[in-house]
C-alpha cells in the first residue's frame, strides 16, 4: 500500500500521451488534501537489528494548523501528521513504536501527542489513551474520491 512507504511512492501516469513513472511527495500531497498549513517539519530514524540484517525506520513529523476555507491559520486547530515507514520487522510491541514517536514529538517539537487536537498517522499504529488519532489512509482516499467525483 502507498502509505506503508510514504517516502518512496511512485505512480504510473500518462503525461502528454507517454507513460511515465512519477515520484509523488505524499507528505506535501497529504498536507494539501487536509488543508494543513505546516509550521514545523522534523525527521526521525531508528534502527532494528544488527549488521547486514539491520532495518532503518524513517518518520516525518509535520506540525501545523488545519485551516478551513475562509479561516486564518492562527485560529485553526493544531494538528500533527506522522508519516513513517511501516516495517513488519519492527518490534512487535505497538507500545515500542508509540513511545518512540512520543519521544520524538517531545524532543523535536516540544509537546506531546495529546497536545494536538488531531494526530493523523499512516498505516496501523497503536495509540494509548489518545482519542485524537485518525488513520490517514481512508481519509486521503475519501478526499481523492470526492474531488474526482
Amino acid at each position: 500500500m502507498a502509505f506503508d512507504h510514504p517516502f518512496d511512492y511512485r505512480l504510473h501516469a500518462s503525461v502528454a500521451g507517454e507513460r511515465q513513472t512519477l515520484t509523488i511527495d505524499l507528505a506535501e500531497t497529504t498536507c494539501l488534501m487536509l488543508g494543513l498549513v505546516a509550521t514545523s517539519i522534523r525527521e526521525a530514524t531508528r534502527k532494528f537489528g544488527n549488521g547486514m540484517a539491520a532495518t532503518v525506520q524513517r518518520a516525518r513529523l509535520i506540525e501545523g494548523r488545519l485551516v478551513q476555507e475562509g479561516q486564518s491559520a492562527e485560529g485553526a486547530e493544531r494538528a500533527l501528521i506522522i508519516l513513517r515507514d511501516v516495517i513488519e520487522a519492527a518490534p512487535a510491541s505497538g507500545r515500542d513504536e508509540y513511545d518512540w514517536i512520543e519521544s520524538q514529538v517531545q524532543s523535536q517539537l516540544g509537546g506531546s501527542l495529546a497536545s494536538y487536537t488531531t494526530v493523523f498517522f499512516n498505516g496501523d499504529m497503536s495509540f494509548f489513551g489518545e482519542e485524537n488519532a485518525q488513520a490517514l489512509d481512508g481519509i486521503v482516499k475519501r478526499v481523492m474520491t470526492e474531488r474526482a467525483g
